[in-house]
């Protein structure tokens, strides 16, 4: 059975009495810190047991669809079962699945050959080259061109593809770029810019028409690496960026160029050291490209707790509390533990179940605890929850997925006052995520979102007063965790972070790092601020950011501040080479200017083809704010061409 939280119609009669708060004990020997609103009894001791855990040999980086993330959902289930939530997963259970494809492998059918004349030479895969990763399969031969570093780079004017017909062709490029030990470069010197991406120069081949891309080290500063070919990089093969790509190793590649009369070192020589591209046609060269990608669609899961309302009139309204509990994984022997990214927000989530799943009576809306599967590679279980919620809003909540987690209580009409249903069909009233809360320092929190709706600021700076906590609201409702999913589905949100650190996405980010006294208080302060919005009985007013009160946003990708802006949300859940899906329009950004809309797929972008998340990072970062752009979306079935002039970040 599909299923999602079904609560928009939930039926539990609880007393309309205030609310009271039920102390709740902590074992002998702890530490704990005493809410002010009735989250009593944090305790710092569980928090850091709960992230010893998650971070843990045992559980191997959490990765997603990968073992250790699944002990790691079974571990946050039993949890929830312990704090007496209700399972608001799949058939009655606290697991809500979904697949994803978490990397590629190299299938069986890979080769490559040249062809001269009537003799064919066939290479060894592994010794002579190797396939990358984000390669589509395909079997493809043609004419071989040579084109440089494979750059199209027009702010520098320098053009590989200029003066040669690459349509249909085997195009041989080189890694890196012009000039790469020269300081004085256009292309930025020594640090590399977007144009030595292998993904970029599979992307550019692709829009000049080549059937398939062969690269080879450049021979000249890289001497060293010449003769190595690059890991398969499986997590980087995810999604294909539409032809037949291959490494080739540098004498071989130097055989075949020598083959049609060229040199490859003395082509290089020629291009840094006038900047002019020196891309020729191979006379009498054929090559023959066979490539196969496995890409491994796995099942992964959110792990989902209700606690229900106490307010018949209020408890089909949901206020969501969510943490992703997935990571890195493992990459070899290396385990990238997460101890703080986010073993520490998923075990604040885990604390507040326990402590508000002892509470005598419930909040008056409902609360659904969410851990979030697949953030670390999209945001794809946060998007996947909010997709559901929001679809089974619309279908007015009965007989849609969710239902086996009901009781079999009588169910409110979905038109009584007070229902969700009588609102816009947002998943959620409001959404608190916890994303690397355990490195408190000098009492500082980060929180964003706080402009997401009017009702949050007094009540963060009441309980930051009470809690002893200095709240720097500096980060924006959209940003590169699950909060965006649910921000650009109209909910409003809040977002808490302790701070940056070196550790971040290392195999050093361990328990021992983590300051779990100062968890314990930041969790105490988010208890008692959710059970103030849970408890709140007006409405939660949803305000859109605008473009100028945001900061740049991670969750794009694309550039840093100064760089040109499109203001789309992308929807990181929906996979493939079928274009971007938007998940949403920052208000009074170049998107929305151009009338682009949630729900809309990018196809085309300036006049060439967007397959996927990658191609439009590197299609804007060739731009700057103010260029013009032509983009071409489909919408209910139907091609819609729009105009956007593009912004500064």
């Amino acid at each position: 059975m599909k299923s999602v939280v079904k609560i928009w119609k939930l039926g539990v009669v609880f007393s309309l009495a205030a609310l009271v708060f039920a102390g709740v004990g902590t074992q002998a020997g702890e530490s704990a810190v005493r809410g002010t609103a009735g989250v009593e009894e944090v305790s710092a001791e569980r928090i850091l047991e709960h992230i010893k855990h998650l971070a843990s040999d045992e559980l191997e980086g959490r990765g997603t669809g990968e073992p250790g993330g699944e002990k790691a959902a079974r571990y946050i289930a039993k949890c929830f079962d312990d704090a007496g939530l209700k399972p608001a997963g799949d058939d009655g259970s606290f697991l809500q699945g979904f697949s994803v494809v978490v990397e590629a492998s190299l299938g069986e059918d890979n080769g490559l050959a040249i062809v001269r004349g009537d003799i064919r030479q066939a290479y060894r895969i592994e010794e002579d080259f190797r396939p990358l990763s984000f390669s589509e399969s395909a079997e493809v031969s043609g004419e071989v061109v040579f084109a440089g570093y494979g750059i199209t780079a027009k702010e520098f004017d320098y053009d590989d593809y200029e003066g040669i017909d690459a349509q249909d062709k085997i195009v041989i490029v080189m890694r890196h770029e012009p000039a790469e030990k020269d300081e004085e470069s256009p292309f930025d010197g020594a640090s590399l810019t977007h144009y030595s991406d292998l993904r970029y120069k599979a992307m550019n081949a692709r829009e000049h028409g080549a059937a398939a891309l062969v690269l080879c080290t450049d021979p000249l500063n890289h001497p060293d690496s010449s003769e190595s070919l690059l890991e398969f990089d499986a997590r980087q093969g995810r999604s294909s960026v539409g032809i037949p790509c291959v490494q080739l190793s540098t004498a071989e590649a130097e055989d075949v160029m020598r083959s049609a009369g060229l040199s490859l070192g003395e082509l290089q020589a020629k291009i840094d050291r006038n900047l002019m591209p020196q891309s020729a046609p191979l006379t009498d060269v054929r090559m023959a490209v066979t490539t196969e990608i496995s890409r491994d669609s796995r099942r992964t899961y959110n792990v989902l707790g209700l606690l229900k309302g106490s307010d018949p009139a209020l408890s089909g309204e949901l206020v969501v509390l969510g943490a992703h509990f997935d990571h890195l994984g493992r990459k070899g022997e290396e385990i990238y533990y997460g101890a703080d990214d986010n073993a520490s927000g998923t075990a604040a989530l885990l604390e507040l179940a326990r402590v508000t799943g002892s509470l005598e009576r419930p909040p008056a809306r409902s609360i659904l605890f969410a851990a979030f599967s697949g953030e670390e590679i999209g945001l794809l279980g946060s998007m996947h929850l909010a997709r559901e919620l929001e679809e089974e809003r619309k279908d007015g909540g009965s007989g849609g997925p969710g239902a086996a987690g009901r009781s079999g209580e009588d169910e409110p009409s979905p038109s009584e006052p007070g229902s969700s249903n009588d609102a816009e069909s947002r998943p959620a009233e409001a959404m608190i995520n916890l994303d690397m809360v355990g490195r408190l320092r000098d009492d500082k929190v980060y929180v964003g979102g706080v402009e997401s709706s009017p009702f949050f600021r007094s009540s963060l700076d009441e309980l930051a007063e009470d809690h002893g906590l200095d709240l720097l609201y500096s980060e924006p409702a959209y940003g590169a965790s699950d909060h965006t999913s649910f921000y650009a589905r109209g909910v409003p949100v809040l977002m808490f972070f302790t701070g940056a650190h070196t550790d971040h996405h290392k195999t050093s980010d361990t328990w021992e790092k983590i300051n779990a006294e100062g968890e314990a208080r930041v969790v105490s302060f988010v208890g008692d601020l959710l059970l103030r919005v849970a408890s709140h009985r007006g409405a939660i007013a949803f305000t859109r950011e605008t473009v100028e009160a945001a900061s740049p946003h991670r969750g794009e990708g694309y550039g840093g501040r100064g760089r040109a802006s499109l203001g789309i949300v992308p929807d990181f859940s929906v996979g493939g080479a079928d274009g971007v899906k938007l998940a949403g329009v920052r208000e009074g950004s170049a998107a929305d200017d151009a009338g682009l809309e949630a729900g809309d797929v990018m196809v085309s972008f300036d006049g060439r083809t967007v397959k996927d998340l990658g191609d439009l990072s590197y299609l804007l970062k060739e731009k700057k704010p103010g260029d013009a752009v032509v983009i071409v979306v489909i919408r209910d079935g139907e091609e819609v061409t729009a105009q956007a002039v593009l912004r500064a970040r």
